[in-house]
């Protein structure tokens, strides 16, 4: 327990959470803070949990620190917590971040955008960082990745997801509307993300397709039944 209580004496005081970055930020907090189902409708089909889960399990041990970005309702946290793990959560969903706390599944949990840097967590704190379905709603993934590279200690591992279009092919398209939502989705492609983390040092490991569905995807004004899936990366920062 000493390594964990001195962690959390070291993080940042608590401070009220930045604006959001903008207002497709804004509407995106504002969706999840009203979704009251959430669990319901993310355990009828929605992977992520057990994706990450899985490609991080061989480079785990007990009492592991686990920070994770977009920890939402905390689905993905419950499998780290049975393993032993200890995770601390940010979100930037108020509503989320309620129901996880009633779960009991993290140590500390924070109010943030993963938008807005520095992120209220301890740098070279963190065994091994994950980030479930969020960075679709991320312009900027500079951010997120140096927030990462900064709180992930040498050898620890990285997880994240991105979304992307399977058909009809548009290659270069980088954002659209799922209009079922109203959300807008960011669409980060493979080559932009390997050179940001080149630049990082961060080293990827693994990376699978998972979650395919169909959705009616506006880009540019224009309506077309999509089909996307999510790309999950593993990378590691060198020891």
């Amino acid at each position: 327990m000493g390594r964990l209580t001195d962690l959390f004496r070291r993080e940042r005081p608590a401070s009220p959470p930045p604006p959001p970055t903008d207002a497709a930020s804004a509407k995106v907090i504002a969706f999840y803070d009203a979704f009251t189902d959430y669990d319901a409708q993310a355990n009828q089909g929605w992977l992520g949990p057990q994706v990450s889960f899985g490609l991080v399990y061989p480079h785990l041990a007990p009492s592991q620190h686990i920070v994770d970005f977009g920890v939402g309702t905390g689905l993905g946290a419950a499998l780290f917590r049975k393993a032993g793990c200890t995770i601390i959560g940010l979100d930037a969903s108020a509503g989320l971040l309620a129901a996880c706390g009633a779960k009991g599944i993290c140590e500390a949990l924070h109010l943030h955008d993963l938008n807005q840097a520095p992120y209220p967590i301890e740098s070279a704190s963190a065994d091994h960082i994950v980030c479930n379905g969020v960075l679709h709603f991320i312009p900027d993934l500079g951010v997120v990745l140096d927030e990462a590279n900064r709180i992930l200690r040498p050898g620890g591992a990285f997880y994240f997801d991105v979304a992307r279009i399977l058909s009809p092919p548009n290659p270069e398209a980088r954002e659209g509307i799922a209009t079922g939502s109203g959300q807008r989705m960011i669409l980060h492609p493979d080559a932009a993300i390997q050179e940001l983390l080149a630049a990082r040092g961060l080293k990827v490991s693994a990376s699978l397709p998972y979650f395919f569905f169909d959705e009616m995807f506006e880009i540019d004004g224009i309506v077309t039944l999509t089909r996307l899936h999510f790309q999950a990366y593993l990378c590691h920062k060198p020891a």
